[in-house]
């Protein structure tokens, strides 16, 4: 028998995440994805530099944990979940920078999310980014 009425506040959540090598899960407009970044070294900032790059694209973080990574006395890695999917073209821009300015970024995946105003919150924040690309594309057409 499972145990029942454990919590110690009626509003606990407990999630519970199925991991599987090669495939991701297609996007549902209502997803988060979870990500593991590790830094090349433990300098001032460096955790400043990573959460910029989601507040630059309005990307909400629902969660964010720093763990060591057992390399070497403060190296650290920070576990963190977002909203939004791999499919959207802010978390693929968002992923491309960190990854190019970290030593790693590992996806652990996207899966449908249980908030009720994602979907509208990421098309908006996706209808933006698609505007200011074109118009930065438009921009660099006129370069002669």
């Amino acid at each position: 028998m499972i145990a029942e009425d454990v919590e110690d506040h009626p509003e606990n959540q407990t999630r519970f995440v199925s991991v599987a090598r090669g495939h991701i899960a297609a996007p549902t407009g209502h997803d988060r994805t979870s990500i593991v970044c590790f830094q090349r070294a433990d300098r001032p900032g460096s955790l400043h530099g990573i959460l910029g790059q989601f507040a630059a694209r309005n990307i909400n973080l629902t969660k964010l944990e720093s763990r060591p990574t057992k390399q070497g006395l403060g190296d650290y890695c920070f576990l963190i979940d977002l909203e939004g999917h791999l499919s959207d073209e802010l978390v693929a821009d968002c992923l491309r920078d960190l990854h190019a300015g970290l030593a790693g970024v590992k996806l652990l995946g996207s899966y449908p999310a249980a908030r009720a105003k994602a979907p509208d919150h990421r098309r908006r924040a996706d209808d933006a980014w698609r505007a200011a690309d074109q118009w930065l594309e438009d921009l660099r057409g006129q370069i002669s």
